[in-house]
């Protein structure tokens, strides 16, 4: 995690705990957002946002923690599908990220984080799409004894 991100996320957290301590001390909504905007200033969260934490901890809410958000997990990334990648790279150097998604089964955003981040490639292969057209022309046996074109005529 970023330390942007961590910085304003332990500030969201913060800020809703002190939206629950003015709930609690009997505080109206919007003197609770007054007073996190007289607290933080520009990085205080919108009217919006206080006055929906504020409901919630109403309603009986306890916990002052997001709740966990739809989607892929966190787990995607581990150790062990870092360990595929790398191995499948090791193999073939110039598989893309479809081939490693469709070998692996991770989705291919994921699969192009962990070849950026953690195994710190800026790009797998790069095959012009000139070249991919000559090597199907030329490599064929029927062209193979012809003389190949300028790339650029």
């Amino acid at each position: 995690m970023n330390k942007c991100f961590k910085r304003i996320w332990q500030g969201a957290t913060e800020q809703r705990a002190n939206i629950k301590f003015c709930f609690k001390l009997g505080k109206s909504a919007t003197d609770t957002f007054e007073m996190i905007q007289t607290v933080y200033g520009s990085e205080a969260m919108s009217r919006k946002n206080v006055f929906k934490w504020y409901a919630s901890f109403r309603d009986g809410r306890e916990s002052i923690e997001d709740d966990p958000r739809p989607g892929a997990s966190s787990t995607v990334r581990v150790e062990e599908n870092v360990q595929k990648v790398a191995e499948i790279l090791r193999n073939d150097r110039c598989a893309s990220t479809r081939l490693i998604e469709e070998l692996t089964g991770i989705p291919k955003t994921t699969v192009h984080r962990i070849l950026t981040e953690n195994l710190g490639k800026k790009k797998i292969c790069f095959v012009p799409h000139l070249l991919l057209y000559r090597m199907r022309f030329f490599g064929s046996k029927k062209y193979r004894g012809a003389s190949t074109p300028s790339l650029f005529a």
